[in-house]
């Protein structure tokens, strides 16, 4: 699903540059890849040291609030009750923290690997949309080839016109929550 909604975005800006450009399909897959890649960089570029720094202070002020949570846990019943529980859970546990740090390399391997295959998945889906439409259509019964094409083509509008609302709709929340934090001052607000 991942990779047919990459394929979708990519298609969808494709081919307004097909219209108005007339540039070939493939060719305007690669541009619309290429813009992409770069307006991601740019952010990249330009979000890339106020986040650093807002990183660096929040690594510096983790610990304070750390102490500051212990205290009030510590300063209550309930809390002093909640961090026994938390202590015998972990003098129960039998797994050596190795074995956690190997899963969780593990899955965070398997989760990049898996994105980096969707958008190449993605990526060809999108430079020929047809071939891979046709090739399942072809797997159908032969009564039912033509409302399973058009079901396809049907189903491919609907999500490219639901992915341009997903985006009018993130457009509009981002640009009110950066005007919302521009007001009241807050340093980055537009970042």
């Amino acid at each position: 699903l991942g990779a047919v909604i990459v394929a979708t975005v990519l298609r969808s800006l494709a081919v307004s540059l097909e219209r108005h450009a007339r540039v070939p399909n493939k060719i305007s897959v690669m541009v619309v890849l290429l813009l992409l890649v770069f307006m991601i960089a740019a952010v990249a570029w330009l979000v890339g040291d106020p986040l650093a720094e807002q990183f660096e202070n929040l690594r510096q002020r983790i610990p304070a609030a750390v102490d500051a949570v212990m205290q009030w846990l510590n300063s209550h019943r309930i809390g002093v009750a909640a961090l026994q529980y938390i202590e015998e859970a972990r003098r129960n546990d039998v797994s050596p923290w190795a074995m956690r740090i190997a899963g969780a390399a593990g899955s965070t391997f398997g989760a990049l690997s898996g994105a980096a295959l969707m958008l190449v998945m993605g990526l060809y889906l999108a430079l020929a949309p047809r071939v891979y439409k046709d090739g399942l259509v072809r797997l159908m019964p032969l009564s039912v080839r033509e409302s399973v094409g058009e079901a396809l083509d049907a189903c491919g509008s609907a999500l490219s016109r639901w992915l341009l609302g997903q985006s009018a709709s993130m457009f509009f929340v981002g640009a009110t929550t950066a005007l919302g934090l521009w007001l009241l001052d807050v340093p980055l607000a537009f970042s």
